[in-house]
Formats: structure tokens, sequence, C-alpha cells
């Protein structure tokens, strides 16, 4: 199989030596030299030098060695997916997201997730898109969420929903009562809001400024939990997805008119790392889950 021909071509680069390869990789020496030649006819190129003591590259060896490199790795990537495949008892999965999304998707996503395959080990980490792009480009994520419109041409986007933000307010402020909200009553309103570092604020800034309008921005936070439990027992308003206020008597949504501020939730990971089998069930189980919120009647 290629597999072994390329398993076979790294250890005699890496150990300059037919005879050391095969004794570090347990084979004979015939049939280590044998799947080399055959890799070679392939190729139709010479790729060791075997003129003198030492085993070198030829120019052909040196071009091709981060081709091979490469390959074996998504081989054998492949070949642990299909292992665990047949077997979702046991792996890991790693995720991150904003902390916007965590109580309307991620919960209910992770919560029926680890149920159908409760032997999968779970990271989860709320942070910022930038954040989660970059340990993606770095393989230390294998799947993100976050918005549509951030530039990461390196990434893979796949749209999931439309989400809208709106007004928060505590059932005692003056805007309490207004629906819909006019968006021109956000000038000069007190207001908290999640800090630049997050997708949502710079969208909300771009925003604003289209419309010419200059809220007072009295507080900034990188939680929203903290937004919430202000806004619930202080005079601040926020703009945040409606779905984070489900549930709480304090809160007040109001949406904004006009209904500008929308964005598309993305499903983010690194096209150079093939999923795991761990990530493609939580891709499907995505699937799943979004059909069956989309036949909900509203307000479910």
């Amino acid at each position: 199989m290629l597999s072994r021909a390329l398993h076979y071509f790294l250890a005699v680069a890496d150990q300059q030596s037919f005879t050391r390869a095969a004794a570090a990789l347990y084979v004979s020496q015939p049939a280590l030299s044998q799947q080399i030649r055959l890799l070679e006819q392939q190729l139709a190129a010479t790729l060791f030098d075997r003129s003198g003591r030492q085993i070198r590259l030829t120019p052909a060896g040196e071009a091709y060695l981060p081709y091979a490199r490469r390959a074996l790795a998504q081989l054998q990537q492949g070949e642990r997916s299909l292992r665990e495949l047949d077997d979702l008892r046991r792996g890991a999965l790693r995720l991150a997201f904003p902390p916007t999304l965590t109580a309307s998707l991620i919960g209910p996503l992770v919560a029926e997730y680890h149920r159908a395959w409760p032997g999968i080990t779970l990271t989860l980490e709320e942070q910022s898109q930038e954040q989660s792009a970059q340990r993606l480009r770095h393989g230390e994520l294998d799947l993100a969420f976050g918005y549509a419109g951030g530039e990461h041409p390196q990434l893979n986007q796949q749209p999931l929903y439309e989400e809208t933000l709106a007004l928060v307010v505590n059932d005692r402020h003056p805007l309490a009562a207004a629906t819909p909200c006019p968006l021109r009553a956000l000038h000069d309103l007190p207001l908290a809001l999640l800090d630049r570092s997050f997708a949502s604020r710079m969208e909300i800034d771009r925003c604003l400024q289209r419309h010419g309008i200059e809220p007072q921005i009295q507080l900034e936070s990188n939680a929203v939990s903290s937004l919430i439990a202000l806004v619930s027992h202080g005079e601040l308003a926020t703009l945040l997805p409606a779905s984070l206020a489900v549930d709480r008597p304090m809160l007040c949504v109001r949406p904004l008119m006009p209904g500008v501020l929308m964005r598309t939730v993305v499903l983010l990971r690194a096209p150079q790392s093939p999923p795991s089998a761990a990530a493609l069930a939580l891709i499907d189980l995505l699937t799943h889950h979004l059909a069956q919120r989309a036949l909900r009647p509203p307000g479910h």
C-alpha cells in the first residue's frame, strides 16, 4: 500500500541508512529496499543517492519529502477516522465558540452529543472568533463556531442559520414597553456591551456608525453572563441575541426596527486536516439539531 511505501521512504530519509531504517521498522532490508524501488518506479524518479557510504536524498527526493510527510499524516488520520467510525466509545473533540452561542446552541448540542457518545472526551472553550481561528490554523482545535464575515480565508466556513441581535433591558427600563424599539432610540442610550475582541461587538459598532447613532457605552465586558446580570439589576441596556434572554423573567427583549443587526452563524474548520470521526459525528448531529429546531413553532 502507498502508506507503507511512504512510511519506508521517510524512515530511510530520516535514518540515512537502509540498514538502520529496516531495524527501526522491524522489517528485513530486502523487503524495505523493494518497497523503495517500487515507489521510485511509480514516481519515475530516483529518490536516494546510493553511491556513497551514507544514503542521501537526491534533489528529487528532497522535493518529494515534504509532500510524503503530509500525505502519510493524512493517510494515518484517515485510518484513525475509519477505526473510530467503527466504535465511537472513545476519542476526543476540541471545540471553541463565542459566549453569545453558549446557551442557544452549544449547550443543547453538546448535551445531546454527550448522551449519544459518552465515551468521547470533550474540551469546550469560550473565546473570541479571532482566537478560535488562530488555534484552528495551528491544529489546536477540531471545530469552532463563529460568525460569517470574519477575514479567515484559510478556514472552511459552513453557514448554519441567521441570528438577530435585539435590545435587552430589565422590566423596569423606560424602553421595556417599546415593541419594536426604533433603532434611533439607541442614540445617547447608556449601554453595556461585549468588548471589541468579539465579532458581535464589531458588527454592532459598524451598524450604529452606518446609521449615525452614538450610544453611551458605559461598560464593556468579555462575559455574557456579566452583561445579563448587570442589565437585570441595573439601569443599563445591552444588545445580545434574543435567545439569551429566554426564561429570564426580569429581562425584556425588544426587536430593533429596522432589523439591521443580522448575522450568520457558521461552523469553522481547517481544510488541511480532515475531520475525525468524533468531529464528523458532531457535524451530523448539528445538522439534525438545526433541522429539528427549524420545525419548532416560534417562541419554543
